[in-house]
């Protein structure tokens, strides 16, 4: 679906072509060159299990990141770059039916999101590394709705790892903190917004004030 561009799983992507003299070198060197600028984490290329076949195509056995650029030539290759696609939309349904149960107390609701939801999650992880990689769902009345809440936020960062929407599922999830405080030292409410342009702000003769936290 990177590679080749135009995949039925693409919901929204932005267009490269060669004909247009576009490559997408600068991004190849961030992430997938021989010495990329942005590496991932040890600790995130741990959690795939060995029968995920995701972790290869993601790292390729490298502490780099060549999910977008199997087959990459640079200087002569252009490649869509995939910003929304069907899998990722699926948790999020998964993710919303398991958030439903926030909102009822009536069991037969409850059952129906709880299974909705991993069914949503082992569809996904059947594709990733067939049946041995599913939940066994023998006990599923036995499972909490926050036990299934991590396995879907869990289940979002292997699947669409790299694709720009953890730091999201985050935020959403109330778990930012919680994640990135050991990691960089964020733990304050007003980082959870972007600064805005200088530019915009001069071009408003500063009626447009900058958010607190960047001040």
């Amino acid at each position: 679906m990177f590679n080749g561009g135009l995949s039925p799983e693409s919901i929204f992507e932005l267009a490269y072509s060669t004909g247009d003299y576009e490559t997408n070198d600068a991004l190849f060197g961030q992430l997938a060159d021989s010495y990329p600028a942005m590496i991932p984490r040890t600790e995130y290329m741990e959690l795939f299990e060995p029968e995920d076949w995701r972790s290869q195509a993601i790292f390729g056995g490298a502490l780099r990141v060549r999910k977008f650029f199997i087959g990459y030539v640079k200087k002569s290759s252009a490649r869509n770059v995939v910003l929304l696609r069907l899998g990722e939309i699926a948790l999020l349904n998964a993710e919303a039916h398991i958030n439903m149960n926030d909102r009822t107390t009536n069991t037969d609701s409850i059952l129906y999101n709880k299974k909705y939801a991993m069914n949503i999650v082992n569809k996904i992880r059947n594709r990733a590394g067939g049946v041995a990689l599913e939940y066994p769902l023998t006990n599923i009345e036995n499972m909490t709705t926050e036990e299934i809440k991590e396995l879907v936020l869990l289940e979002r960062q292997l699947e669409v790892g790299t694709e720009g929407h953890r730091y999201f599922d985050l935020i959403r999830s109330g778990k930012i903190f919680d994640v990135m405080t050991p990691i960089n030292g964020q733990n304050q409410p007003g980082s959870l917004v972007w600064p805005i342009s200088l530019s915009e702000i001069r071009n408003t003769n500063n009626v447009i004030e900058q958010n607190e936290y960047y001040k």
